[in-house]
């Protein structure tokens, strides 16, 4: 459900359509929205032809011109920056961002992109694109290629930040000597993400500033095993590099996982290690999805 805020009277009604925007005079917005799969046009000038579009197609005028009419289907910003420009957007429509909506939508020209075969792509690009992007597309009106890749996780871990991507979530359950975590997330990659969060608040005792950033990359045969050679990664990058993590941004190509990990190193004045996590096990390990959420169930060695 799609909530709209009517400004002039803080009433909200409802619609079961993803919302339509039309952005006037904030161009740098255009490409924020674009980018995570909303149809979004884009005008500079002549405000009444605005509205009147906006009315016609069903859009939502967004607009910091506060002193014109205030009208069912204008959203007013009072926010300065672009980041939080789209969290006031998101904040006052009641929305997340969806991981499978980001970049479904051209930037640039607003088409619906298609997908790319690696074979096509590696045939315009000019860089050995299999060591640092994925999941190509392009638009078919203009052309221009896109690809999950550093920026990709960048812009994950922004979205999160602000609170408009939805973070998973987890609980322990008790398993004889071993530790058990159960996790729910909107998405594969958010499951890694929150396990990996649930590691780290359940080894350490302690804020975790996020003062750097290391990145991990593995592969498996299999999800389960790729779940367990991950959470056996992180256990390693502490008991060897002495590495925390208290945020993750995570890309998922088939059988391999890229990781981004926030964090700093571990200071035994401002930590406590809690209890020594000996590794993640395949016993009773469960990852599926479960309607429109993906579980995942595991049990640490301790």
């Amino acid at each position: 459900m799609i909530y709209f805020y009517k400004t002039f009277t803080k009433e909200v009604f409802a619609t079961d359509t993803k919302p339509k925007f039309l952005v006037f005079g904030i161009l740098k917005l255009v490409n924020y929205l674009r980018t995570l799969g909303f149809d979004t046009i884009y005008l500079r000038k002549d405000y009444q032809k605005a509205i009147r579009i906006a009315k016609e197609e069903g859009r939502i005028l967004v607009s910091q011109i506060n002193n014109l009419p205030k009208l069912p289907w204008i959203l007013y910003l009072t926010e300065k920056k672009n980041d939080l420009r789209l969290k006031e957007i998101f904040q006052k429509l009641h929305l997340t961002v969806n991981e499978e909506d980001i970049y479904t939508r051209c930037g640039a020209c607003n088409a619906p992109l298609e997908n790319l075969s690696v074979e096509d792509a590696e045939k315009i690009l000019p860089f050995d694109i299999k060591k640092c992007a994925y999941l190509f597309k392009r638009c078919p009106k203009c052309g221009k290629i896109y690809w999950k890749g550093e920026h990709y996780l960048t812009l994950k871990n922004k979205l999160l930040k602000l609170g408009i991507m939805e973070r998973g979530k987890y609980s322990l359950f008790d398993h004889t000597a071993d530790l058990g975590i159960e996790a729910e997330a909107p998405s594969l990659e958010g499951i890694f993400e929150t396990l990996g969060t649930a590691l780290f608040s359940e080894l350490i005792e302690g804020e975790i500033e996020e003062k750097g950033k290391y990145t991990i990359d593995v592969t498996s045969s299999s999800l389960e095993g790729l779940l367990v050679r991950f959470l056996n990664e992180l256990l390693y990058k502490f008991e060897v590099e002495e590495l925390l993590c208290k945020s993750f941004s995570c890309i998922l190509l088939d059988k391999r996982i890229l990781c981004n990990c926030f964090g700093g190193k571990f200071n035994p004045r401002r930590h406590i290690q809690k209890r020594e996590i000996k590794a993640a096990t395949y016993h009773n390990l469960c990852l599926k999805k479960k309607q429109n959420k993906w579980v995942a169930r595991v049990i640490l060695d301790i």
